[in-house]
């Protein structure tokens, strides 16, 4: 397993290196303007990672985050968002963003993940402590592409969204604050 970490300039990026180095994983970081179309080849896992701002800001990469989609959805990659990351993942496939009526930035929110086969056993059942960083929401609608499962905040937002090939967290799962930070990982780090 080989994976690869593009980075919005974001420094909880380090956060997800060093998750991934104690889990005796592979891993590399690469600045997502230095990412070339043909690098995906050489990684199993490729993380879009959290950033600043508004996915408009990233329009320029939006091809990108669409190759990656479709290399996923032939088995090439394992694709894997989080904040930002879960939003472009989302955003290209066609749902829409919003801002959140209530910003949440570094709180704590309880989730509840159900008893889904979608889920390694680690994950089922379990209510999780997750941390959040964000003034934006993805907003569920009906996308070409069916999750196996899709869990939604308090707002309906979604915050976390799991398939065999993709999985995207709007929350931090490599945050101090989110309880199960390996075991998140895991749910595609197979």
């Amino acid at each position: 397993m080989r994976v690869l970490i593009l980075d919005f300039e974001d420094s909880f990026t380090y956060n997800i290196f060093s998750t991934l180095k104690s889990m005796n994983i592979e891993v590399e970081i690469l600045h997502y303007r230095g990412f070339q179309i043909d690098m995906g080849e050489y990684f199993s896992h490729i993380i879009l990672g959290p950033g600043p701002g508004h996915i408009e800001d990233y329009v320029d990469f939006s091809f990108v985050v669409s190759k990656l989609i479709l290399d996923s959805l032939s088995e090439k990659i394992k694709l894997i968002g989080i904040c930002l990351g879960h939003q472009l993942i989302q955003h290209e496939l066609g749902r829409s963003i919003s801002r959140l009526g209530t910003p949440i930035h570094g709180q704590s929110q309880s989730i509840f993940f159900p008893d889904s086969n979608a889920l390694v056993k680690e994950l089922r059942s379990r209510e999780l402590e997750v941390q959040l960083y964000n003034s934006w929401a993805v907003r569920p609608r009906d996308i070409d592409y069916n999750f196996d499962l899709e869990i939604l905040g308090s707002e309906g937002e979604i915050l976390a969204s799991i398939s065999k090939n993709i999985v995207t967290y709007q929350f931090h799962c490599e945050s101090i604050g989110t309880s199960c930070q390996q075991e998140l990982f895991s749910q595609i780090l197979v």
